[in-house]
């Protein structure tokens, strides 16, 4: 087995490689001013915030690819920095575009730099920037230095994992041109094939491999299943047409460890679970944040095993794995508490059951499933616990488990729409009083696919959407929702004019004048967006419409004119007036007229 393993290593370190550039040298330097400069130790790396003892490391909001990339200009989808007792106090950390898109990965900071994946600036063989392309590089965490730059792959949308390990800092990635599982030691700028598809492999090749989440990386990276070849690849019959290779009847289970270039057998399906025969084949078929599903199939039959994550790293527990009774709920669109606790995403409910036994009596049903789009997690809350998931209207929105389906109201978080298809919500504790906040990305025109985060015991506004003398709308006060980073001034431009147009939209609607409590109601919104505007930053302000901003003094002169008009009103027949007076009225009418 060592040779066949040492093989699979000797044909990795002279294969041809799809890497566009592999480089290891200095790219361009940002002279950061960061004055956030004590993280403490990491906590958490992966998703869209890496979390230390001190900071969050966001990527601020949700960017397009294609934007100017170059280092110093992106804001959104940059990298930032804010103060976990302070949010409000961020700062730029890295500024080039977050936007790979695999969301599996995520941000990841270790030794003071953070490591990401970045479209290309570099242009292709037509002459365009190449921002399909995915570079992977490190700058310091306090803006010093340079940047280091250590390689391209053909898509933003490759599959990959940047992990630590005894050797170094790693980032592994699928080649799909190579069909191999490579890795990149950023210590050492050199790169290996793990595992590698090959028809001409003597013994085992890679037949189906899959990465676990980033954020849950202790040790093993992915697993992957091994076809077995039994005859040697022969060149000169493959010559010939219909040349076939014999391959066994069973496979093999590998493991990628974090900093080992050679795969680790987890399981073999020779003599595997003291079975009569040696025919046993392995699929991964789904590893989650908890758990680990695969089948083992035996003379035509497949039976799913489960293991936690942590006990897959022992590899004789995978003939010790627990069998599942209900398969058909092992999807990736369920919510896997335990064995015993997952929530299924039925045909009319969301239900509460299990995996260990049949559930025709263990079902409870906790929603209507036409209420939500995805399951999220699940967060405690002074003891009790609440489903996180997006509901049909794409916000984001929890239910209190603890409560009969019958009296379990939803509660709205998000305001407005979220991104569901971008990095799930996080959970981080803030501020001096370590409470816990989620932090989501708003999708909608107004939020402009920034990050907002709000308490999750924030206070529960109750309303009577449909008039019919009872509350049926549940949300956070949206008072207490807060925006995190900072907005790039397009952003915040387009903002503000829909703003100034939303006013304009929402005056009293037969005119200003004549209802007391309309004008007293709409001159406090346009006062107040006025003085917004006043502290508006310079180049905002510059960038918004000057036909815009008028009407701030359109309606200011209204105003104006009604609080003469009133001067005048009721005055009727001035004939008995002295001739002072009426010089002052008609005075006060050419004011008014004019």
């Amino acid at each position: 087995m060592k040779k066949i393993i040492a093989k699979i290593v000797a044909i990795a370190l002279i294969a041809s490689m799809a890497i566009t550039g592999l480089v290891g040298c200095a790219s361009s330097k940002w002279s950061g001013s960061v004055s956030l400069k004590n993280p403490g130790n990491v906590v958490s790396n992966g998703g869209f915030i890496a979390e230390t003892d001190n900071y969050i490391y966001f990527i601020n909001g949700l960017a397009a690819s294609n934007g100017d990339n170059a280092m110093g200009k992106p804001i959104k989808g940059a990298l930032m920095v804010a103060d976990k007792n302070d949010p409000t106090k961020s700062e730029m950390v890295v500024p080039k575009l977050m936007v790979a898109s695999d969301y599996n990965a995520g941000v990841f900071i270790d030794g003071g730099y953070a490591y990401y994946g970045t479209p290309s600036v570099e242009k292709d063989s037509s002459g365009n920037i190449a921002n399909y392309q995915l570079t992977f590089m490190r700058t310091k965490l306090d803006g010093s230095g340079e940047t280091d730059e250590f390689f391209t792959l053909g898509s933003i949308s490759s599959e990959y994992r940047i992990v630590k390990s005894p050797a170094g800092v790693c980032i592994y990635y699928y080649d799909s041109a190579d069909k191999a599982l490579i890795c990149y030691n950023t210590s050492s700028k050199t790169n290996a094939v793990v595992a590698k598809t090959n028809d001409k492999a003597d013994g085992d090749t890679l037949n189906k491999y899959v990465f676990i989440n980033n954020s849950d990386i202790t040790d093993v990276v992915a697993y992957f299943t091994a076809t077995v070849y039994l005859d040697k690849y022969d060149s000169v019959a493959a010559q010939g047409s219909g040349y076939s290779r014999v391959t066994a009847g069973y496979n093999r289970v590998y493991a990628v460890k974090a900093g080992n270039n050679t795969p680790e057998l987890v399981i073999d399906g020779v003599g595997a679970r003291n079975t009569d025969t040696d025919d046993i084949t392995y699929d991964i078929k789904l590893i989650d944040d908890r758990f680990v599903f695969f089948t083992q199939t035996n003379k035509g039959t497949a039976t799913t095993y489960a293991l936690s994550l942590e006990d897959s790293y022992t590899y004789t527990n995978w003939t010790k794995g627990t069998k599942i009774v209900n398969e058909s709920y092992v999807l990736n669109t369920n919510l896997f508490i335990s064995l015993s606790e997952v929530y299924v995403l039925g045909e009319n409910k969301v239900y509460k059951t299990t995996l260990l036994e049949k559930d025709n009596t263990t079902k409870t049903p906790i929603l209507e499933k036409s209420k939500v789009n995805k399951l999220l997690f699940i967060n405690n809350e002074d003891g009790a616990d609440f489903l996180y998931y997006y509901n049909d209207t794409s916000r984001l929105a929890k239910i209190d488990l603890t409560k009969n389906a019958v009296d379990n109201n939803e509660i709205r978080i998000s305001e407005s729409i979220v991104s569901t298809t971008w990095f799930l919500p996080e959970i981080v504790k803030i501020g001096s009083g370590k409470k816990a906040n989620v932090f989501y990305c708003d999708g909608s025109e107004s939020g402009k696919s920034y990050i907002k985060y709000v308490d999750v015991n924030a206070e529960i506004k109750e309303e009577d959407s449909d008039e019919d003398g009872e509350n049926d709308l549940f949300y956070l006060d949206i008072e207490q929702i807060k925006t995190l980073g900072k907005m790039a001034t397009a952003d915040a431009v387009a903002l503000f004019e829909a703003k100034i147009t939303k006013l304009a939209d929402g005056k009293p609607e037969d005119g200003i004048g004549l209802d007391q409590e309309a004008d007293d109601e709409f001159k406090a919104e346009f006062e107040a967006l006025k003085a917004e505007y006043d502290n508006l930053p310079s180049a905002v302000k510059e960038g918004v419409s000057s036909s815009l901003v008028a009407k701030f003094g359109q309606y200011a002169k209204a105003y104006e004119v009604v609080e003469k008009y009133k001067e005048l009103n009721g005055i009727g027949d001035c004939g008995d007036a002295e001739e002072a007076e009426k010089a002052g009225f008609k005075a006060k009418y050419e004011q008014v007229k004019s």
